[in-house]
């Protein structure tokens, strides 16, 4: 379904390829865009939540820690690792 916008573009653009790739770009790159800004905000939630989640540990046990994020201890260690915290430490 084509909105009147659309037809109008099309209208504008005509039979001109380089208008119709300019376009096709400009897409292709907002998307990249947007996956790229979003893959950053998930990452700095993540490690702000495993930060809290290490600071956690005097309270719970790891295996705790690990269920209640849905993870493995190893994918919960892993996790731990990425972020610079010291595996020894652990209880």
């Amino acid at each position: 379904m084509m909105h009147k916008t659309d037809n109008a573009l099309f209208d504008d653009i005509g039979e001109s390829v380089d208008k119709l790739r300019e376009r096709i770009d400009f897409w292709v790159t907002g998307k990249r865009n947007l996956r790229g800004r979003h893959k950053t905000e998930v990452e700095d939630y993540e490690k702000q939540m495993f930060e809290f989640l290490w600071r956690c540990r005097k309270l719970l046990s790891t295996a705790r820690i690990a269920r209640m994020v849905g993870m493995s201890r190893q994918n919960l260690y892993e996790r731990w690792r990425k972020y610079g915290f010291e595996i020894d430490e652990i209880d």
